[in-house]
């Protein structure tokens, strides 16, 4: 499992952790942390290019607020992805929650096929 911690004017601020290509994001709070404007999950810009898109096929953030988790691969975060620069912040990549796959965190689930035709499992999801 690896950390992902980046620099901020603040100082040290932990994103999340990235075990077995998927990158969690845990303990976030939507009310606080969700862009509402057009509703979306945000994103260091700087950490997803430089680590999460190259360590990770998987984006998963896990809601407090709500007890639900969005999924999304990172391929497809990084398409359907705007950047964004706000005050006293570093460059966000913002996508809406409509690319979002919705599932409860602590329930299990058969996920789609693969490439090559296999279920996937993930023992950690359901999909709403």
């Amino acid at each position: 499992m690896r950390n992902v911690i980046i620099k901020t004017p603040g100082g040290k601020l932990f994103l999340g952790t990235i075990e077995n290509r998927a990158f969690t994001r845990a303990n976030v709070s939507g009310k606080a942390h969700m862009y509402r404007e057009i509703p979306s999950w945000g994103m260091d810009k700087e950490a997803f290019d430089d680590i999460i898109s190259k360590e990770s096929d998987v984006i998963r953030i896990l809601d407090t607020d709500t007890n639900i988790g969005y999924k999304i691969s990172t391929e497809k975060f990084k398409k359907h992805s705007a950047e964004r620069e706000f005050e006293g912040h570093r460059k966000q990549l913002f996508c809406s929650v409509v690319f979002f796959h919705k599932y409860h965190p602590d329930k299990t689930v058969e996920l789609p096929l693969d490439e090559m035709g296999e279920k996937k499992e993930d023992p950690q999801m359901t999909l709403l």
